[in-house]
């Protein structure tokens, strides 16, 4: 009715408010809608100085072993067509409902919102740099969202042996938002001066929108996965990196179509670019790793529903998924009017496609 309608309209409002502030601190502003331009028609994508593969539920062994040895030697490839575009705009809508929601609790939680770093930040989800936001809410192990790795772990058998999936989630890029520094997502294991041992965690990237870089695609440096065991503290972002492990390699910057899969290994060097566009830029990612290995490093144990929990919970899934924290955050948003049913079924329709 009516009271619904203004109550639905009340809490967009709020969002938009929230992530323009949010966005101000990034020095930019927010554009008027969150829905991304077309994709560029006839367009050339995909550099052929990366590896990049077709993608097929009965790929051959040699070419999966093409796979495997463009994750060992160059650190990252890239697979085409991994969604269709039905299934891209589905997704996109479902993940963008969340983010919102997952902002104005943050508001809600504290005044003036989220601060940037770890630090600052909830079990659920960081802003890991003005504008660039890691969000487990919503998304961690939610049926509309995790089931694509069932579909990668077959590619991802030959570099993790039996690959399992650690945790999922969006990496949302707001207008505005600047380069980052070089950085690794993981260190190599047991530290510094052990050789380079084969891989222990990759991750897999689907873009919502297409990768350009007017809007923040990614630069890699190809092969420095073998090279970033020689320093400490390479996951924090600095532009010296690349000198201070005697980089020399080739840089490739990843533009693709919306619907692709980037995969890369947690040791490589990248950094994503500013997004000088005026749309906001939505990743679905999913961190898969051998079975014995765990990150708990990469969120605080603080829940954004005000109750810390431990670290382990939030590895395992059961922190955004668990439906009595949803009913509270829901009341604490919108007086807990059921926006969350209108999601759900978005990833029903979602999930279901893809059987």
């Amino acid at each position: 009715g009516t009271s619904v309608l203004t109550t639905r309209r009340s809490h967009q409002l709020h969002t938009m408010s929230v992530l323009r502030s949010l966005v101000a601190r990034a020095g930019s502003s927010l554009p008027r809608a969150v829905a991304a331009r077309p994709a560029a028609r006839g367009r050339s994508w995909f550099s052929s100085r990366i590896s990049t593969f077709d993608c097929s539920s009965k790929m051959a062994a040699d070419q999966l072993a093409e796979v495997t040895r463009a994750l060992q030697q160059d650190g990252v490839c890239v697979v085409r067509n991994v969604l269709d575009t039905d299934l891209v705009e589905k997704s996109k809508k479902a993940a963008i409902e969340k983010f919102d929601l997952f902002v104005a609790l943050g508001d809600k939680y504290e005044e003036g919102g989220f601060g940037v770093g770890k630090e600052h930040g909830f079990a659920e989800g960081v802003q890991r740099s003005k504008g660039r936001f890691d969000v487990l809410f919503g998304m961690n192990r939610d049926p509309g969202f995790a089931w694509p790795s069932e579909r990668w772990r077959r590619l991802l058998g030959g570099a993790l042996d039996n690959p399992t999936l650690l945790f999922n989630g969006l990496l949302m890029a707001m207008p505005g938002t600047e380069d980052q520094a070089w950085h690794v997502d993981g260190e190599h294991l047991f530290g510094t001066g052990t050789g380079v041992l084969p891989a222990h965690c990759i991750t897999a990237c689907v873009p919502l929108v297409d990768l350009s870089i007017e809007n923040g695609s990614t630069q890699f440096c190809l092969g420095s996965h073998l090279l970033t065991n020689a320093k400490r503290g390479i996951a924090i972002q600095n532009d010296s990196h690349l000198e201070s492990i005697g980089f020399t390699g080739e840089v490739v910057q990843i533009e693709c179509p919306a619907g692709a899969l980037i995969m890369f290994d947690c040791r490589i060097l990248h950094r994503t670019l500013a997004n000088k566009s005026l749309h906001p830029s939505p990743l679905l990612y999913y961190s898969h790793a051998r079975p014995w290995f765990q990150d708990v490093n990469n969120f605080p144990a603080r829940s954004i529903a005000g109750t810390p929990i431990e670290a382990k919970d939030m590895v395992k899934g059961k922190v955004v998924t668990m439906a009595e924290q949803l009913r509270h955050l829901r009341k604490k948003v919108d007086g807990g009017k059921d926006r969350w049913g209108d999601i759900t079924k978005n990833n029903n329709s979602i999930s279901k496609s893809c059987n």
